[in-house]
C-alpha cells in the first residue's frame, strides 16, 4: 500500500485525522511504501505547525523528529528519479503537482493502491484512468 504525506503527517501532528491515520498505520504495518519525497513533505508539515501555525511547541521538535524517523524506517522508501517520467506524464495529463503524481507513479509501477486524506487530489484523479489506484480515507 502506497501512503502519502497526509497520512504520516496527521499521525505525527495529531490533527483531526489522527485516529484514522493511527488505525491505518497499524493495520498496514509492514506493507507501506512511499516515494522519497514523503520525508521532505512530512518534515515541512511539522515545521509549518511549529513555526507558522504555532500549534506545536518548538520544544517538541526533537521528540517529533525521533518518532518520524522511527515511522519512516517502517516504510519502504522508493527513489523518485526512476518515477519521474511517469510522474510528468501523469502530472500533465491530470493537471496535478509533480509531488502528487510521484505517488501515483509509484502506485502504477508497483501495482499497489495509493491511500490519502487529500480530497482535492482524489477528486482530480476520480474521472481519470488512474482512479482505480487511489483510495480516499475518511
Amino acid at each position: 500500500m502506497i501512503i502519502d504525506a497526509s497520512i504520516l503527517a496527521s499521525f505525527l501532528i495529531k490533527d483531526e485525522f489522527y485516529d484514522l491515520s493511527e488505525k491505518f498505520l497499524r493495520e498496514h504495518a509492514g506493507e507501506l511504501k512511499a516515494p522519497d519525497i514523503i520525508i521532505a513533505e512530512v518534515a515541512n508539515v511539522i515545521w509549518k505547525h511549529i513555526v507558522v501555525v504555532r500549534r506545536i511547541p518548538s520544544s517538541l521538535v526533537d521528540d517529533l523528529i525521533d518518532l518520524f524517523y522511527i515511522l519512516v524506517t517502517t516504510i519502504e522508501i522508493y527513489d523518485s528519479l526512476p518515477l519521474l517520467k511517469d510522474a510528468f506524464k501523469i502530472s500533465i495529463d491530470v493537471k496535478i503537482s509533480i509531488y502528487d503524481a510521484l505517488y501515483i507513479a509509484l502506485s502504477l509501477n508497483s501495482r499497489d493502491k495509493f491511500a490519502t486524506f487529500d480530497r482535492t487530489l482524489f477528486e482530480s484523479v476520480r474521472e481519470t484512468k488512474y482512479s482505480n489506484l487511489i483510495i480516499l480515507l475518511e
